[in-house]
């Protein structure tokens, strides 16, 4: 019985070793210790700061997929400042910082003002999206040299034990890719191994019943609504414990510092349209919140008291229809046009 007890742990040991020299070399990964518990990997998107530089427009706006229908041209022509609108699904204070740190900072133009939409005490919660699927997209704006940012965002709250782990055991390091590239092949495998169907038809086939359209209205604002309950939780809400370990200060600070304008925007909610009023604690938090931009100088507009922006034009809860699109950013353009005079 020992004997076979250490053959075993003897032929997991084996292939452990096996698992992670492959992870190592599928992730090209060149130094040990890994640096993967410590920042992201160096590799870093480029295209966003080339469309600043190429572009020239005179506003950025950058938010999450709230403003997915806000259009760029009916801004511009609102304003009369050329617009470029960034809408990045899934994304929180951290994605937002390292765009304004290594897309917004690193372009060769710079614009007069730089508009961010945000959702509640989102400024203020560094963890807010920042692992599993989420990860991967900060890689995608991140570099070697964002440590603090790593840290803060998603080292802050991480035992010690996961963080050793992260450190020598590069299966556990790269569980995300890895979790994201098995769910891809094997997505892709099994219909085409059964059903003989190319990558294409699978794809399409996922459109047809995973897309936002296709999935019952109640059951999508349930899992959006679970999704963001980190932003409501009593520390969430207590901005004088939260500002000053999150990114909204460098936020303030960096983008002053390139000379540029900066305005935040509170999004509004198809709940604001229907009469509800926020919380207590929310209510609290963002008075704080507006104070705190008044003595950082800095403008701020709340969109849930906008009442031309009716229930009718939102799709769901966080989001408007495209066949608001047009009306929806007018209303909005006008009202940013009053920050800017």
């Amino acid at each position: 019985m020992r004997k076979e007890m250490v053959w075993l742990v003897t032929g997991f040991c084996v292939l452990l070793v096996v698992a992670n020299l492959v992870a190592m070399n599928a992730f090209s990964v060149s130094s040990f210790p890994l640096e993967r518990s410590q920042t992201f990997d160096p590799e870093i998107r480029t295209d966003y700061r080339e469309a600043i530089s190429n572009r020239k427009p005179e506003i950025i706006i950058l938010g999450d997929s709230s403003i997915s229908q806000l259009r760029e041209d009916v801004i511009t022509s609102a304003t009369g400042k050329e617009t470029l609108v960034f809408s990045f699904p899934g994304t929180g204070s951290a994605y937002w910082y390292l765009f304004i740190r290594n897309q917004l900072f690193l372009a060769d133009h710079r614009s007069e003002y730089f508009i961010l939409f945000f959702r509640d005490s989102t400024l203020t919660v560094p963890e807010y999206r920042v692992s599993g699927e989420y990860f991967v997209r900060l890689e995608e704006v991140a570099s070697h040299w964002d440590e603090d940012v790593y840290n803060l965002a998603i080292n802050y709250k991480k035992p010690p034990f996961t963080l050793w782990l992260e450190k020598y055991v590069p299966i556990y390091a790269y569980r995300n890719e890895i979790y994201s590239q098995f769910i891809h092949a094997s997505r892709n495998y099994f219909p085409g191994f059964f059903a003989q169907k190319s990558e294409d038809e699978v794809s399409a086939a996922f459109v047809q019943v995973f897309e936002r359209e296709h999935i019952n209205d109640q059951l999508w604002e349930h899992l959006l609504l679970n999704k963001d309950s980190l932003l409501y939780t009593s520390s969430a809400l207590d901005f004088p414990g939260s500002v000053d370990r999150s990114f909204l200060p460098a936020m303030i600070r960096d983008i002053k510092m390139m000379g540029i304008k900066p305005v935040f925007v509170r999004v509004r909610y198809r709940s604001h349209a229907r009469g509800e009023v926020d919380s207590a604690a929310l209510q609290n938090y963002l008075l704080k919140l507006s104070a705190f931009f008044g003595k950082e100088n800095v403008a701020y507009m709340d969109l849930s008291t906008e009442n031309r922006i009716t229930e009718s034009m939102y799709q769901d809860n966080f989001h408007i229809q495209s066949s608001s699109s047009f009306a929806a950013s007018k209303i909005i353009a006008e009202r940013l046009s009053e920050v800017f005079n």
